[in-house]
């Protein structure tokens, strides 16, 4: 059921977590448990980065980009080295303490498993972070899920905002991407065709949210 499914997610996020130990993730402090309750009990870090950012609008210092994106870049190379993925970057997972340090957190659809991954689920990242070939259906990613979703927030910290903001489905994310990227092709992207929810000929795919449109 439900219960059990949940309660499997959080044993293996547990396990996760007690077993990353990096100055860029953040730490585990203690895991409580109660016969109600399960409590985790982390490292207290100030801030994240997108509060971070809405203090600093108009696009952060470049001098800063380079710290905050050269952490991350070591955060995601020691989960990726451990063949885990986070599988949900975004700026609201990127903890910011007043020292500058940046702390990866959130690590709730995070997935440790052979690399590159086989079968997992196109429902992750949120929306705006999401790489196309996942938004039209792809099951079968690796890292680069992950270098997609650090691309968008280099971008969204050069310029004060995200890098393909808008997007309320999957159909809208991808006319967002196109509009900056171009429509792919078979030539500029060999196998896109071969991607579940891709109809050739439209700016678009077939994705299932948007069927009807």
């Amino acid at each position: 059921g439900g219960g059990g499914g949940g309660l499997l997610l959080l044993i293996l996020v547990t396990s996760l977590l007690k077993h990353l130990k990096h100055a860029n993730i953040v730490l585990l402090h203690d895991i409580i448990h109660t016969r109600e309750t399960l409590t985790f009990v982390f490292e207290y870090v100030q801030t994240d980065l997108a509060q971070y950012m809405t203090q600093h609008p108009g696009g952060l210092h470049s001098h800063n980009v380079r710290i905050f994106m050269f952490q991350l870049l070591r955060a995601l190379s020691y989960i990726h080295g451990r063949r885990i993925l986070h599988r949900d970057l975004k700026p609201h997972n990127l903890l910011i303490s007043y020292l500058g340090e940046l702390k990866l957190a959130d690590f709730g659809l995070a997935r440790s498993k052979s690399i590159p991954a086989q079968n997992f689920s196109s429902e992750v990242v949120t929306l705006w972070y999401r790489p196309p070939d996942v938004l039209m259906g792809s099951i079968h990613y690796s890292t680069a899920l992950d270098m997609w979703g650090a691309g968008c927030i280099f971008i969204e910290m050069l310029q004060g905002a995200p890098a393909f903001a808008g997007g309320s489905d999957e159909l809208e994310q991808l006319q967002n991407i196109w509009t900056v990227l171009g429509v792919p092709s078979e030539d500029s992207w060999p196998g896109v065709s071969l991607l579940p929810y891709y109809r050739p000929g439209e700016l678009t795919c077939r994705c299932p949210h948007a069927e009807g449109t």
